[in-house]
């Protein structure tokens, strides 16, 4: 639909604004996207609501792809190159018709030649550039059958180009399912290709051990490595582009039993820009964080297990600051995502370049904020401590089991007390879980497990008056969502992850106790008290609200 022809629908619908349409054409024009796509991202109208005015004033029906399951079959029916171009998807049919969902209804030589090839009636239906763009998704998800097709090709032909192909494809696989790691393994008869999708890997793909060495030249190629090496371990990067997205790739080569073992991380520019909304944290701990932030100086750690995302919640951090006005200065390892407008350092073991010289030296950088990517040892917590106390805002993380137990982990390295009480500003601390997949979620009774869970729980009562009152949950029959399985989750029931935080914000009180030597378990205890929500009070939110399972909550990732 032309821009003026939708603005005039959306203005007479009076579901958008003169003021909202501008924008968001403003934002169109310069990311060159659809401005249907923007109105929804910028979450100015939903997506059902936008589709549902559009079709009206088109004269079809309008489909919510959400709720369809489409099938291999109907891929079939259609080339993806087809597809794309058309903007249109087949998701439904029967003994005498079949269903188009298409941004353009009105394509009626598209459904005339589809008509021939499935042998049926069609009937079109309009659909929102957003839901086809996500199940497009289904043609780029056959992994296994397009290797199968390269190694073909490639016996018949012996072309290179195919090695270049097969990289390139396994690469952008990654991207689009919304994988961070890439594994090629090779094993006694041939080399497996697994993907980490929401912290769990999976077999996708694999090819015979003798195309392996030209797989293993092409990646050191791309990556600027030592190609005639095979008996160390080396590290290099490359960038790749899907589309219009561009990002790097960390890879790192290891010599094992078979050949050499890649392991390359996918750092998405898209991860970089997460927000602290998107990535879990409730609005009362967002402004806790915010306004420390505000501040001219103190401390922010995030502590967590490995995985759990502690430095990407950093990043997040990051996108509050006004980096124009501040000088924002980072020492890390390694530099996962290049950011516009902070100095980044790189930690380089070989050049004495440690998390605690390069502090030091950043500190003489009339830095205003500082983030450091961890605090490993005495050395590092020191300079960090004193940093923060003398006008400089500093981020970092910190191995620790929840947010009080961090006192006592900076006591172990050698901070003074007094030090701690008066540096720290906020600690977080998190975990991650994979969300119930929307595309096939399905509503059930809680099994006896979970009812024990939930009876048991001593947040129950606390969580359910604070982000239930309005739905009358009753403890005793509360309902439970899983995931039953489909093709946008890899059959697995989850898709995606969010984040679970508890919050600590530092005040008069905690900081007697924490020079006092309080245990961990007191000084969490009056946190509570004074309105803490802790990380058991967000899962028990989270498994009531659908988010997740209770399974996941009980065998975490991270």
């Amino acid at each position: 639909m032309p821009t003026e022809e939708l603005k005039k629908v959306l203005l007479d619908s009076q579901t958008v604004s003169l003021v909202d349409f501008e924008n968001a054409q403003s934002i169109a024009d310069k990311e060159k996207v659809s401005i249907e796509k923007v109105l929804v991202k910028e979450k100015i109208i939903s997506e059902i609501e936008l589709g549902q005015i559009i079709a009206k004033h088109l004269g079809f029906p309008f489909v919510d792809l959400n709720h369809e399951s489409i099938q291999d079959n109907y891929l079939s029916y259609m080339p993806e190159s087809v597809a794309i171009s058309q903007q249109a998807l087949i998701f439904s049919e029967d003994e005498t018709t079949f269903k188009i969902a298409t941004t353009n209804p009105t394509n009626y030589e598209l459904a005339k030649n589809l008509e021939k090839i499935v042998g049926k009636k069609s009937q079109m239906y309009y659909a929102t550039p957003t839901s086809i763009e996500k199940f497009l998704l289904f043609y780029k998800n056959n992994l296994p059958q397009d290797f199968r097709d390269f190694v073909e090709d490639f016996k018949k032909t012996a072309n290179d180009e195919i090695i270049v192909k097969m990289v390139n494809r396994v690469v952008s696989y990654a991207y689009e399912n919304k994988a961070s790691d890439i594994h090629i393994e090779p094993s006694v008869s041939d080399v497996g290709i697994r993907v980490r999708v929401d912290g769990l890997l999976r077999r996708v793909a694999t090819y015979p051990l003798e195309l392996h060495p030209k797989i293993v030249f092409l990646i050191k190629i791309k990556s600027h490595l030592k190609t005639d090496e095979h008996g160390m371990t080396q590290d290099g990067r490359f960038s790749h582009s899907v589309g219009k997205e561009k990002f790097d790739i960390r890879v790192s080569i290891l010599p094992v039993t078979n050949g050499e073992n890649i392991v390359m991380r996918i750092l998405s520019e898209k991860s970089r820009r997460l927000t602290l909304e998107e990535l879990g944290l409730m609005p009362e701990d967002l402004e806790k964080i915010k306004k420390i932030v505000s501040r001219p100086n103190g401390m922010i750690i995030s502590t967590g297990a490995t995985g759990s995302g502690k430095t990407t919640t950093l990043y997040a951090i990051l996108q509050l600051v006004d980096k124009k006005k501040l000088n924002v200065v980072t020492i890390e390892d390694p530099v996962e995502y290049a950011m516009e407008g902070i100095q980044q350092i790189q930690v380089n073991e070989k050049k004495n370049l440690n998390f605690a010289n390069g502090l030091r030296s950043i500190v003489r950088q009339d830095p205003d904020m500082i983030m450091v990517g961890e605090i490993r040892d005495d050395e590092t917590a020191s300079i960090a401590i004193n940093a923060a106390l003398t006008g400089h805002v500093l981020f970092t993380t910190l191995h620790s089991n929840d947010t009080a137990t961090v006192f006592s982990r900076l006591s172990e390295l050698n901070v003074e007390k007094t030090l701690i009480a008066t540096s720290v500003s906020v600690i977080i601390s998190q975990r991650l879980v994979r969300k119930v997949c929307p595309y096939c979620k399905v509503s059930r009774n809680a099994t006896e497990s979970e009812t024990a869970f939930i009876k048991a729980n001593p947040n129950l009562e606390s969580v359910l008056k604070n982000e239930f009152k309005d739905k009358m949950i009753d403890p005793n029959n509360i309902h439970f969502y899983s995931g039953a399985g489909c093709a946008m989750c890899g059959n697995t029931g989850f898709l995606g992850r969010t984040g679970i935080f508890e919050v600590l914000e530092m005040n008069d009180e905690i900081r007697k106790m924490v020079v006092a030597g309080e245990i961990s378990q007191n000084i969490k205890k009056f946190a509570i008290l004074q309105g803490m929500k802790t990380l058991e009070y967000w899962e028990l939110y989270h498994l009531i609200s659908g988010t997740t399972t209770l399974e996941e909550l009980l065998n975490p990732i991270a």
